[in-house]
């Protein structure tokens, strides 16, 4: 038998193995560890925007009640009643009042009066009526193209010989 001469090759070892893994925990401990930090950044400044928002918001509340205060204590001026009556007055549709009142016609109903409270905001109208039914037909024909019931029975006066009724328009404001 011969003597067989082998020479066997060091081990190798899986050095590029080994630096690929390395390389691919360094980068799954980084990355998250960079999304994080970025992420703690963007909620320190949420946190910053929400305190200056908050203190903006305390400073223009505390400005409204000062000046809610403030008006408070003063008076009105001596003409604020009737600037706002006279406001009232202009805006009082006494146009569409009187219209209404014309353009209604029923046999048997009379009209004896108009009280118009521009002022107010209100209009009654006194009527001198023959028949219950011909007052209720007025009051129809008067709210009739209304979208909602604009005129009102009050009273009505059912005793005597004269039957009368008063009617309100109240205005919408």
């Amino acid at each position: 038998m011969r003597r067989l001469d082998v020479d066997f090759a060091p081990r190798r070892r899986p050095v590029l193995a080994i630096g690929i893994w390395l390389a691919v925990c360094a980068i799954a401990t980084v990355v998250p560890g960079v999304a994080l930090w970025h992420g703690v950044e963007r909620r320190e400044a949420a946190m910053s925007r929400l305190a200056s928002a908050e203190a903006e918001s305390s400073r223009l509340q505390s400005a409204i009640r000062a000046r809610s205060a403030q008006a408070s204590t003063q008076t009105p001026p001596r003409y604020a009643r009737d600037a706002v009556a006279v406001m009232r007055a202009a805006g009082f549709p006494m146009q569409s009042v009187l219209r209404s009142i014309e353009t209604v016609n029923v046999e048997g109903v009379r009209v004896m009066g108009i009280d118009a409270g521009a002022a107010r905001g209100t209009a009654e109208l006194t009527l001198e009526f023959d028949d219950d039914r011909l007052l209720m037909q007025y009051l129809d024909a008067l709210n009739a193209g209304e979208g909602i019931e604009t005129w009102s029975l009050v009273r009505a006066d059912l005793t005597g010989a004269k039957k009368t009724a008063v009617l309100r328009m109240a205005a919408a404001r």
